[in-house]
């Protein structure tokens, strides 16, 4: 295939452009693939903040085990836009700030890293985050043992996103009760 862009394990922030904030497909037969990267805070000035398709039709992407988020969007515009009618969209397993995708076990949740504070940046995966063990193995390219950071990639099934959580995530468990607690209460 001509004009094919595979990107595994990367880190993508505070990138800016017209259409299509990291990635723009504007010729014919494009493929790209996007599997275990994390795209934070990305702006496209009219659409797209992620990727915009304008292939006429031809390109095939395929999107796995991503975590899109932060984008600073417009109300209506969307983190991934296909113009092209005759594109393939492949997309599991991703987690995305805003705009729901198509294909598989893809979540809108938060993807609680552990900062975002822009002085303490750390889009590590935090111990409740639900990206932990929540990709595809499957998904995972060939040859690709480490993460962003150098730490294996599976510590136990693929963790979404660029980093790899090198321990058990924390469980959390809900637990109904009728109990009210008060800080302060002067009863004792």
């Amino acid at each position: 295939v001509k004009n094919e862009l595979s990107v595994a394990n990367s880190v993508f922030f505070d990138n800016r452009s017209g259409l299509g904030g990291v990635f723009y497909i504007g010729g014919q037969d494009g493929q790209l693939s996007s599997i275990n990267n994390t795209y934070y805070q990305s702006l496209a000035g009219n659409s797209g903040s992620v990727l915009f398709d304008a292939s006429g039709g031809t390109a095939t992407v395929r999107w796995y085990n991503n975590i899109n988020s932060g984008e600073l969007v417009e109300p209506d515009e969307a983190l991934i836009v296909q113009t092209s009618i005759g594109s393939v969209f492949e997309g599991t397993n991703n987690i995305s700030g805003g705009q729901t995708l198509s294909g598989e076990n893809n979540l809108v949740v938060d993807p609680q890293f552990v900062s975002t504070n822009i002085r303490n940046l750390d889009l590590r995966l935090s111990h409740c985050s639900p990206a932990v063990n929540a990709g595809d193995d499957a998904r995972l390219p060939m040859g690709i043992s480490l993460d962003f950071e150098g730490n294996p990639r599976q510590f136990n099934t693929v963790d979404i996103g660029a980093f790899e959580l090198q321990s058990d995530p924390f469980e959390i468990t809900a637990v109904e009760t009728d109990a009210v607690s008060c800080f302060g209460d002067s009863d004792g």
